[in-house]
């Protein structure tokens, strides 16, 4: 029986010294029916004379290949002329300075296939540094992800709106998730970065299914976007316009969650100590009660 056709879409920016272990990770990974697909976002080194020649050598490991280049435009704009381009089933997202590690793409094939419901699975990640070296096995607790959170799935979505932990390159998700009438919509392309607003869509739909297992390695390093000193006010508004546009979508405790992150978020841009103050304690106690109900599964449990 063929292996479904998964699609693995590569954004690439000024990563001359990441970008070869990041595509050698993706010939190495061991799925047996894989797209390439490269997307060079006008970068100022020799990332895309790297991506060329490697591609030139080691090609021929793909079902398909694709490399090209366009003028900056972006990480949203990017990844969504990715998407549009892909012929996959499925698609996951290896950034050019991350890795991906064997078994995660057939891993995360069989938990979508064995869960029709869910459009996207993720699973964890190792944390690497500059050189390669994993500086910590699970990039989810780094992020002070609780894991019998994420695995139960009736908490999990109030641990991903509480404690967002979630890197670029665990996700792999049928294509139809990007399709406004079968998933939910392209990237909003007037975002700095992309990620939040996405999951916090799929989140609404009860569309997220959660694989315990390290997936991929997630490149801690000087020049990460998210980082970036200059870039945190366009960082911040965009969790705050995440949250702001996503609000209706939900009901219930998810609603008043993030409504209140919206409420936080904007107050800090806008520097407004008091109406921060208070959104920031309104999420306090839903952190506690999200404690407490764990607390509760867990005696049950037991």
């Amino acid at each position: 029986m063929i292996a479904p056709l998964v699609s693995v879409i590569v954004p690439v920016y000024n990563h001359e010294n990441y970008v070869v272990e990041s595509l050698e990770s993706v010939a190495a990974e061991g799925y047996p029916n894989l797209e390439l697909l490269v997307l060079d976002d006008g970068s100022k080194d020799a990332s895309l004379a790297r991506v060329q020649e490697w591609v030139a050598a080691h090609g021929h490991r793909f079902t398909a290949v694709r490399v090209w280049t366009q003028p900056n435009a972006g990480v949203c704009k990017t990844l969504n002329r990715l998407i549009a381009a892909a012929s996959g089933d499925f698609v996951t997202m290896v950034a050019s300075d991350d890795r991906l590690l064997p078994g995660g793409i057939q891993a995360r094939v069989e938990a979508l296939e064995a869960h029709p419901h869910w459009l996207l699975v993720f699973g964890d990640a190792q944390t690497i540094d500059g050189r390669g070296k994993v500086s910590h096995p699970s990039t989810l607790t780094a992020h002070r992800a609780d894991l019998r959170a994420l695995a139960n799935p009736r908490r999990m979505p109030f641990e991903l709106l509480l404690r967002w932990s979630l890197p670029g390159p665990v996700y792999l998700a049928r294509r139809c998730a990007w399709d406004s009438a079968l998933g939910v919509g392209p990237y909003d392309e007037s975002l700095f970065l992309e990620d939040r607003d996405f999951y916090l869509r799929l989140l609404a739909r009860q569309a997220v299914g959660y694989l315990a297992q390290p997936v991929a390695q997630y490149r801690v390093h000087g020049s990460n976007a998210c980082k970036d000193p200059a870039r945190r006010p366009q960082l911040r508004e965009t969790l705050a316009r995440s949250a702001e546009l996503n609000i209706h979508r939900f009901t219930g405790a998810a609603h008043a969650i993030v409504a209140a992150q919206a409420r936080e978020r904007r107050a800090a841009l806008e520097h407004r100590p008091v109406a921060r103050l208070k959104a920031k304690l309104l999420l306090a106690l839903f952190r506690v009660w999200h404690k407490l109900h764990g607390l509760r599964v867990a005696r049950t449990t037991a």
